[in-house]
C-alpha cells in the first residue's frame, strides 16, 4: 500500500494543479494558488485536493518513515510539512490571508525538500535507485533556487516540481525497500 498512498497523493495534487492552471488560464497569475482563487469552485477544488493529498501523504510517511525506516525525525518533518500545507490550502492567496498563505506555502515546500535531502543521507538506498533519486531531485532543487531569481511566474516551476518530487520519493522508497 505504501506505493499506492504516495502515487495517490502525488497524482491528485499534480492533476489538480494542472487542471486549475488550465481552467483559469485567462489571466496573468503568479502561482498555482493564485489560479486557485480565481473563483470559488477553483478554490474549493484546490483546498479539497490538498486535504485529500495530505491524508494520503501522511499514510505514506507513517508507513515508510515511521514504521519501515524508523526515522522519526523525517516523519515529524513530514507532519510539519502537512500542517503547513493544510494551512496554505485553507487560507486563500488573496486579501488579508495572502501573506500567511505565502509564508506557510513557502515554508512547507522548504520542509518538503529538506525531507528529501535528509532521506538521501539517513536512509540506506540501494543502487541504481540512489543515483536515480539524486538525478530526479536535482532539477527540483535547482528550480527552487532559480525561482528566487526569476520571479515573474512561479506556477510553471510548481507544475514540474511537485510530480518530480513524488517521482524522487518513489525511487527512494523502492531503493530503501529493496535492501
Amino acid at each position: 500500500m505504501i506505493y499506492v498512498w504516495l502515487l495517490l497523493a502525488g497524482g491528485i495534487v499534480s492533476f489538480t494543479h494542472v487542471y486549475l492552471v488550465w481552467k483559469n488560464r485567462d489571466g496573468v497569475r503568479y502561482s498555482i494558488s493564485e489560479h486557485a482563487v480565481a473563483d470559488t469552485k477553483s478554490y474549493r477544488t484546490y483546498a479539497a485536493a490538498h486535504l485529500i493529498t495530505d491524508i494520503f501523504f501522511v499514510l505514506y510517511a507513517y508507513e515508510f518513515y515511521h514504521q519501515m525506516q524508523n526515522q522519526n525525525l523525517l516523519f515529524e518533518l513530514v507532519i510539519a510539512f502537512i500542517t503547513l500545507d493544510i494551512l496554505q490550502a485553507v487560507l486563500p492567496s488573496k486579501g488579508k490571508t495572502k501573506s500567511i498563505h505565502f509564508a506557510s506555502a513557502y515554508l512547507s515546500w522548504f520542509i518538503y525538500q529538506l525531507v528529501g535531502v535528509l532521506s538521501l543521507f539517513l536512509l540506506h538506498i540501494s543502487q541504481p535507485y540512489f543515483a536515480i533519486s539524486i538525478a530526479v531531485l536535482s532539477p527540483v532543487l535547482l528550480m527552487f533556487i532559480y525561482m528566487h531569481f526569476k520571479r515573474d511566474k512561479l506556477w510553471p516551476y510548481q507544475l514540474l516540481m511537485v510530480p518530480l518530487y513524488v517521482l524522487f520519493l518513489l525511487f527512494v522508497t523502492i531503493g530503501s525497500s529493496s535492501i
